[in-house]
């Protein structure tokens, strides 16, 4: 969410050391929520590519969830 409204991965890098698998994630997720913002046709294509349907839920609970709201806000602002 912070990604996303931000444009910035500074935070989310800062806080990998020690690494940890939760780290981890939440740095995948703040790159995912950087790219849908920046690029989203991009992301669009991609997730339209997806062959395993698993993932593509995953990936749109998490969208819906964490990256929707904050890129709705902003639009609805502007």
């Amino acid at each position: 969410t912070q990604a996303t409204t931000t444009g910035s991965l500074l935070f989310s890098v800062e806080s990998l050391w020690p690494i940890d698998s939760e780290k981890l994630s939440a740095l995948a997720g703040a790159i995912y929520g950087l790219i849908l913002h920046v690029l989203p046709a991009y992301v669009r294509g991609w997730y339209n590519d997806l062959r395993d349907r698993n993932t593509s839920t995953a990936i749109e609970s998490f969208t819906r969830t964490c990256c929707s709201p904050p890129l709705i806000a902003n639009e609805l602002s502007q």
